[in-house]
């Protein structure tokens, strides 16, 4: 199987960005999520092809949640706190496991700027990003969360 990760500031007159499932074995579970940034194929003129990603993390349980309930995770951006920018991390091609279907939290977008905030309109600022939750689409039919017994 051919697997085709994009990172694309521009196309089509939107940005493009996969979210991407890797093995990482600092990682608790020996898995880690990422939005792709930037793919290559080789670097100084070396063939190695891998994914520059903004590293995502567990984020913590919010109590009534639905989503978390039925074994959905709940993500949030692995922040530098030194910097406050998003951790980056280089990923070896063949340590990306498959592409993920991540999507905002729109709950908590919405409790905090109103029914119209959306990713593409929220602020950008590292108050913001701290703020900003994901969730793993369980429905979407090539996500991981599919690969889990019901």
């Amino acid at each position: 199987m051919e697997l085709r990760v994009n990172a694309a500031p521009k196309s089509y007159n939107k940005s493009y960005f996969d979210n991407v499932r890797f093995r990482d074995p600092s990682a608790p579970e020996g898995v880690a999520w990422g939005r792709a940034r930037l793919v290559y194929d080789g670097i100084d003129g070396i063939a190695r092809s891998g994914v520059v990603v903004q590293r995502f993390r567990a984020a913590a349980y919010k109590p009534g949640c639905v989503r978390t309930k039925h074994g959905d995770k709940r993500l949030c951006w692995d922040m530098e706190e030194a910097t406050g920018f998003l951790k980056l991390c280089n990923v070896a091609i063949n340590d990306v496991l498959r592409l993920e279907q991540i999507e905002p939290d729109f709950e908590d977008l919405c409790a905090r700027g109103g029914l119209f905030l959306t990713p593409s309109n929220s602020p950008n600022t590292a108050e913001e990003r701290v703020l900003e939750r994901f969730f793993i689409n369980s429905f979407h039919p090539w996500t991981s969360a599919k690969l889990k017994p019901l």
